[in-house]
């Protein structure tokens, strides 16, 4: 059996609304936000799971707290908004 590509998903409101997913090596390949589409593992995994991919939903740990940093950071970029100083 083929080993499969692992995948991280997590959400957060912090700056909206929103979804990540991450590569293994914990490289952010793509957010969105809740406004737009969001994430379901239990419809998503399975199909996802066909085509190569595991996906882990994320909620705790130092992993998620580091991806949830490089998350944040992205959607700040995006919508534009600025940490008070």
């Amino acid at each position: 059996m083929k080993k499969l590509k692992r995948l991280y998903f997590i959400h957060t409101d912090e700056y909206g609304e929103g979804d990540g997913v991450f590569n293994e090596k914990e490289h952010l390949l793509d957010f969105w936000f809740g406004n737009d589409a969001n994430w379901r593992n239990e419809y998503f995994s399975g199909f996802m799971e066909q085509i190569g991919f595991e996906c882990l939903e994320l909620h705790k740990g130092p992993v998620y707290k580091r991806l949830l940093k490089k998350l944040h950071t992205a959607m700040k970029e995006a919508s534009g908004c600025e940490d008070e100083a």
